[in-house]
């Protein structure tokens, strides 16, 4: 992205105004490495609402939650967009060449009623644009599906060499904590045992620790 000054140009379509990126910081990694990504609403002199939380195709992966999203102003390629931001981390589930996405994304654009008064920066009425009248078809309101690009994945086998014969998948940073309680007891008293993994990963590939 270019975040200089805006050079004064208008997007000429639709396409332009209104779009959804998928982006991730690489696209290489191991199985079940953590791999943030974002998807990416930019909007540029349209009146958009109710913008949905992303649909993501994540076969082959795990998801988590999305954050809340961020909103923020950017230049891009000379156009001053505004930006709704989705922030989530997936997990490779299996060795090969993955497929991320599309991310699709539902909202509501808002249509001024006076029709053809509606003015669009310095570039012109907005329904003079050919595509946006066979789209919108100068509804008042109107649901939109966005949809991105898809991504290739390539992901690894985790190495061999060094791999300890206990290892069972997890990929992250963990801590693990055991506690019981009480420690003086007779026989047959019930003892507490309680233990705790936190940390960053996927915790699905955690298996239950075992218990001499």
């Amino acid at each position: 992205p270019d975040h200089g000054e805006t050079t004064g140009n208008q997007p000429e379509s639709l396409k332009e105004k209104l779009f959804v990126a998928l982006k991730v910081p690489k696209e290489e990694v191991y199985l079940n490495e953590a791999l943030p990504i974002k998807v990416l609403v930019f909007v540029n002199g349209l009146s958009v609402r109710e913008i949905q939380f992303p649909d993501l195709n994540t076969i082959g992966f795990s998801i988590g939650e999305y954050d809340k999203p961020q909103q923020y102003q950017q230049i891009v390629n000379g156009l001053r967009y505004n930006i709704v931001e989705f922030n989530s981390t997936i997990y490779p589930s299996r060795v090969g060449k993955l497929q991320l996405g599309p991310a699709k994304i539902v909202c509501n654009v808002i249509i001024p009623g006076s029709g053809g008064n509606s003015r669009f920066g310095r570039g012109g009425n907005i329904f003079d644009d050919a595509f946006f009248n066979s789209f919108f078809d100068r509804n008042e309101r109107r649901p939109v599906t966005l949809e991105s690009e898809s991504l290739d994945i390539k992901v690894l086998p985790l190495p061999e060499e060094g791999k300890p014969g206990d290892f069972t998948g997890a990929v992250g940073e963990y801590n693990f904590n055991v506690s019981a309680g009480p420690d003086n007891v007779k026989v047959g008293d019930p003892v507490t045992v309680r233990m705790t993994i936190l940390g960053r990963g996927n915790l699905s590939t955690v298996q239950m620790p075992a218990l001499s």
